[in-house]
């Protein structure tokens, strides 16, 4: 392994932990969860409106959820273009 990276993103009483080690990844989550009330959801799929996918290829960011949400409300799912 070239180096460790460990990065948290933190938006009011949201968290996430990007890491390529699993043990640091392990030993972080346990400090700050004795510290603070946390619970672990999983991968990371959705994030301030933003959808995280994970392929072979890699790891792709989409806002398709929340543009297609924007079309719904304004009532416009079956619009055509001009």
């Amino acid at each position: 392994m070239q180096g460790k990276f460990t990065a948290v993103l933190v938006h009011v009483d949201d968290m996430v932990i990007a890491s390529n080690d699993k043990a640091e990844t392990l030993k972080l989550k346990q400090q700050l969860s004795s510290r603070f009330q946390m619970k672990d959801l999983g991968d990371l799929r959705y994030f301030l409106g933003l959808e995280i996918i994970r392929t072979e290829q890699g790891i792709f960011v989409s806002q398709k959820k929340y543009v297609l949400d924007l079309i719904k409300g304004y009532g416009l799912l079956r619009a055509k273009a001009p």
